[in-house]
């Protein structure tokens, strides 16, 4: 408070009750308290000579009031306060629970009780001190009612403090605590004051709270009520699950027979419509935005993806970062559909090379016609040399249908016009095209060296395994007795059944081959940077087999 005058206070010491108490009992250290001058309050320091004992175990209050002409301030008045010289103190914890149906009638619970004084030191006394146990709730601190009935002392004897300051109370509850609205019990310890007041100077004590029951809650037969089970939002598909079947479909002996061509054509019509669906279902319109008079703007539309649940206005669509929807469509967007495209464009391209294939083929008829229109003496091609060239090749008949030729077939278009010349009527008309034309390129495409050395999966000969560039198995170059003239042809290592171990160690063995860099190891290996292309490096190897070295 401040003021414009200093203001003179007294302390007295009172009774609980407000009557006078003796100010003997009461030590000021200074008896001359002034507010306003220097500081607008004022601190007591104070000390009780005499305990609440020599009072009748009455509580003291201190009241604080101005002097003389300002007595119409209202005074200040503590709280009680209790002077004592020892207390109570409990040594141990209650249980937090106690079953009182468990163990017989003599299961009972312990408490360690022992007397100190202010430093906190035991205090041994001369004779017994004795003691009042009473059962009080825990929040409330009131008495029980009906306590002895409820409260059970063991032993039969009164507790109390011995000479030595110490004392051990054995006790058991009878009731259980839902009969008391589920309120915890606790022990108030305190002197026996009517038997001996002199024990009044001695603060009582309370224990810890401690839960009655009855037996611990065992497993039942009882059906119980099932929790309630809610969905999350969003979903969780099980990614890759597809193609786990369709390994286990590929591994299987009977695999059902399909065209190539037309799956490939299937799986990319299948990839293209199941994006175009999943883009259009990734954000859906759940509500609208508000205004500011709170009706709905119907510009701005809400939308939510039904895989993350993440929701977004306008045309933006936010997504989590684990989002599987989302994950699917980057996918396609950045490798899928550029490998589409580049499918589409490889099929464009062997389209426009058979069709140039054939536009040759037409031209040179035209040419051969006209020159055996203008000299009619000129000797037509007998049918007998070419019978006579197929038969150097142990071939009677030959003749090549487009569409049965797995060669032809896979070039031309799934629902592309047929061309007009469909059959070769012997190999001397098609000898005159280019064997590395696209229309009679193998499988051999990434080859960039080949070894020669025999390889067998088994009792079978293989021939000589075909390497890219970074040393990886493509195939094997086997003795060809077919049709074309080429004298050995590709396999493919996508169509035979080599185990992968196998195919390790040919790759390893042709890395240690080019590490050596021996005389005999470059005759081993053919490089195609060392030939014009791939058709005179398969000549070579032609000329290798014709001089029958094996290694």
């Amino acid at each position: 408070m401040k003021m414009g005058v200093s203001l003179m206070v007294e302390v007295e010491l009172l009774y609980e009750d407000g009557t006078l108490a003796n100010g003997a009992a009461l030590q000021l250290e200074s008896k001359d308290f002034v507010i306003g001058k220097p500081l607008p309050h004022i601190q007591l320091s104070y000390r009780f000579k005499e305990s609440s004992l020599l009072h009748g175990n009455r509580k003291f209050r201190l009241r604080a009031r101005p002097k003389n002409k300002y007595s119409s301030f209202l005074p200040a008045v503590t709280e009680p306060i209790l002077v004592i010289k020892y207390k109570l103190n409990v040594i141990n914890s209650l249980p937090e629970q106690f079953f009182k149906d468990q163990g017989g009638r003599d299961k009972s619970m312990q408490l360690k009780v022992k007397l100190t004084d202010v430093r906190g030191k035991c205090v041994r006394l001369q004779r017994s001190m004795p003691l009042i146990v009473q059962l009080c709730y825990e929040k409330t601190r009131q008495p029980v009612p009906n306590q002895a009935e409820i409260l059970k002392l063991m032993g039969g004897s009164t507790p109390q403090i011995r000479t030595n300051g110490r004392t051990e109370i054995l006790f058991r509850i009878e009731e259980v605590s839902s009969r008391h609205q589920r309120n915890k019990f606790v022990l108030c310890i305190a002197p026996d004051v009517e038997r001996c007041p002199l024990n009044g100077n001695v603060l009582a004590v309370y224990s810890s709270g401690v839960t009655i029951l009855s037996k611990p809650t065992g497993t039942t037969t009882r059906k119980r009520a099932r929790k309630m089970q809610y969905f999350q939002p969003g979903i969780s598909p099980q990614i890759g699950k597809c193609m786990e079947d369709a390994l286990a479909a590929s591994k299987r002996p009977r695999v059902a027979l399909s065209d190539p061509k037309q799956a490939i054509d299937d799986v990319i019509k299948w990839s293209t419509y199941t994006c175009d669906v999943i883009r259009s279902i990734q954000c859906q319109p759940i509500g609208y935005e508000l205004n500011s008079d709170g009706s709905p703007n119907t510009d701005l539309k809400i939308y939510r993806c039904p895989s993350c649940y993440q929701s977004s206005t306008g045309q933006q669509n936010n997504h989590t970062s684990d989002c599987t929807l989302n994950k699917i469509i980057t996918m396609y967007t950045e490798r899928v559909g550029p490998g589409i495209a580049d499918i589409l464009k490889c099929k464009e391209d062997d389209e426009e090379s058979v069709a140039r294939v054939f536009e040759s083929k037409q031209n040179d008829e035209a040419v051969i016609d006209s020159a055996n229109t203008g000299h009619e003496d000129a000797v037509a091609p007998s049918p007998a040399a070419d019978n006579d060239f197929n038969n150097s090749l142990g071939i009677e008949g030959l003749t090549i249908d487009m569409h049965n030729s797995p060669c032809l077939a896979a070039l031309t278009a799934q629902d592309g016009p047929v061309p007009q010349l469909e059959r070769f009527t012997s190999l001397s008309e098609i000898w005159d095209k280019d064997v590395d034309s696209p229309c009679f390129l193998d499988s051999d495409k990434m080859v960039h060296f080949v070894f020669m050395k025999l390889f067998h999966n088994g009792a079978t000969n293989m021939g000589f395994p075909a390497f890219d560039k970074s040393f990886k198995l493509t195939g094997f170059y086997q003795e060809n007795a077919g049709v074309f003239r080429q004298s050995v042809i590709h396999l493919s290592l996508d169509s035979l059944k080599i185990q992968t171990s196998k195919v390790r160690e040919v790759e390893k063995e042709f890395k240690k081959n080019i590490s050596l860099g021996t005389s005999d190891s470059k005759g081993l290996t053919k490089c195609l940077k060392d030939y014009k292309n791939l058709s005179e490096m398969k000549q070579d190897i032609t000329l290798f087999l014709s001089s029958n070295v094996c290694i």
